[in-house]
């Protein structure tokens, strides 16, 4: 059933923000993760933080 989940981040605008969901995404076995928009991505912060 998690499976069919879907994460959407509409126009980010902190590359943290979307590292810190990818984390805690991961932690409860979502897998998909939609960006619309995104100010700064991909970024280095968003990849420290995930």
């Amino acid at each position: 059933m998690l499976s069919r989940v879907i994460i959407v981040l509409v126009e980010p605008t902190h590359p943290g923000n979307i590292g810190a969901t990818a984390r805690a995404m991961k932690n409860m076995g979502l897998k998909r993760l939609h960006l619309v928009s995104p100010h700064h991505f991909p970024s280095a912060d968003a990849t420290s933080r995930a």
